[in-house]
């Protein structure tokens, strides 16, 4: 496949890889990952869903773009927010592991999504739904685990046991 490629640019008048089969294997792993990790939910929503009304019956692609789009601004929203709630601990070990948790959960969150995308146009609806699941599930956590009346404010805790309990999981 690679010699396929050369001859192809060769074959075009472009010597852009020099015959050099590393630089070409280089190249086409940075395209194709950069193909399937650049895009991110918010590329593909409606930007005003929000003001629209979700016609969840619907099976038009712009309904139901539009009523994904407004599950997941919502569920985003509310991450913030507990997010923000949350890491106002008392416990500074607590406090820590919620930010370095947050950090790695933000790094891998849609993981389980991208193959979504390989569906066509309802790829992308199920991509957008993947990733509110997602949230959703971390919004489950923040407010099962570290948020505490009724989710306005963050919990306290005598120890940091919570940290070894999650860690477990």
């Amino acid at each position: 496949m690679i010699n396929l490629l050369m001859v192809w640019f060769k074959s075009k008048g472009v010597d852009l890889f020099n015959n050099n089969k590393y630089t070409v294997v280089i190249f086409l792993s940075l395209f194709s990952s950069r193909l399937v990790f650049s895009l991110e939910p918010e590329d593909l929503l409606v930007s005003d869903a929000l003001s629209k009304p979700c016609l969840s019956g619907s099976v038009q692609e712009a309904d139901l773009m539009s009523c994904v789009s407004k599950g997941y601004i919502l569920a985003q929203k509310k991450l913030n927010f507990n997010y923000k709630v949350s890491i106002q601990q008392e416990n500074q070990k607590i406090r820590e592991y919620l930010i370095s948790s947050q950090k790695k959960w933000n790094i891998s969150k849609f993981k389980q999504c991208y193959p979504e995308l390989e569906n066509g146009q309802e790829g992308k609806v199920n991509f957008i739904d993947c990733a509110t699941k997602a949230i959703n599930e971390r919004n489950d956590l923040l407010e099962s685990v570290f948020l505490c009346d009724f989710n306005k404010i963050a919990c306290t805790f005598k120890g940091d046991d919570i940290i070894k309990l999650l860690s477990d999981r």
